[in-house]
């Protein structure tokens, strides 16, 4: 059994399809489905099983996986410790993002940073607009499903979103109370929430809105004080012990890296995409 092999059911279970698998490994369909099956063969066990909501690994895949993942995680520090030796990266990297973004993926970053000492990154953790064609950053992290066509990006992962309340809030209204019952906080109107809005609509249109705010932060800060409800990342919900979930999940927004055409092969920026697409896809496995 060879790593070639393995790294197709790794990306079938990172993708959750053959075709995600076959964009992620720039193959085709057709190669990532005969890999598969060339290794479920060799291993006489089935590895995935198809359902309502992608590829599932079954016990035997899942045991590979993790396997690999570890072995990914090995050739990637390999990977970093040879290249650090012989060439250092120098000079300055600026990067913008969003701060739950950094307080979720703060190790990851620290990460990079202690991997390049000789490399000065400036982080700002802000919702204001960055323009990169005005060189205002190097690279810009941002959570969206429908990036500039004129900058080069290149998607991260998929942030899972839910509803959320504080316990407190919880125990006086209920847990199974509907969702239209709770108290709402949502965006102004200058604030871009198109499938915030449509899912309200559809599915709590008697929704009372007690609270609109400009700022994702203080979305957040509202909802963990018990003022209301509020759509949040899972990813960033898990680090408050005080939020409780409402209901299944609700959508998927995409956390892409973005920066000038210009600067797509400039070394630090490569680096920088390179390192945080491998932590943060080999992050967002072991969850």
């Amino acid at each position: 059994m060879k790593w070639d092999d393995l790294k197709y059911a790794v990306a079938i279970h990172r993708m959750g399809s053959y075709s995600g698998a076959a964009n992620l490994l720039n193959v085709t369909h057709t190669t990532v489905s005969r890999r598969i099956r060339t290794l479920e063969e060799y291993l006489g066990v089935k590895l995935f099983l198809q359902t309502d909501v992608g590829f599932t690994p079954t016990t035997a895949g899942l045991e590979l996986i993790e396997t690999a993942v570890g072995m990914e995680d090995q050739l990637i520090n390999l990977e970093r410790r040879v290249t650090n030796n012989e060439v250092q990266l120098r000079g300055s990297l600026s990067v913008s993002t969003v701060d739950f973004v950094y307080e979720v993926f703060k190790d990851q970053f620290a990460s990079f940073v202690r991997a390049n000492p000789n490399l000065e990154v400036s982080l700002s953790t802000t919702n204001t607009p960055i323009s990169l064609t005005r060189l205002e950053a190097d690279v810009v992290l941002r959570i969206t499903n429908n990036p500039p066509d004129y900058l080069f990006g290149r998607k991260l992962i998929d942030l899972k979103y839910a509803v959320y309340a504080s316990e407190e809030l919880v125990n006086q209204i209920g847990m199974d109370t509907p969702n239209e019952d709770y108290p709402w906080i949502h965006h102004t109107e200058e604030m871009q929430s198109d499938w915030m809005d449509l899912w309200l609509k559809k599915n709590a249109p008697n929704a009372s809105i007690s609270f609109r705010v400009d700022s994702a932060v203080t979305a957040r800060q509202a909802v963990e004080s018990g003022i209301g409800v509020h759509f949040l990342p899972s990813a960033y919900a898990k680090l408050k012990p005080n939020l409780v979930r409402i209901g299944s999940e609700v959508g998927e927004v995409s956390l892409w890296f973005l920066t000038h055409p210009d600067l797509k092969t400039n070394g630090r920026v490569k680096a920088f995409s390179d390192f945080m697409f491998k932590e943060l896809r080999a992050n967002n496995l072991r969850q």
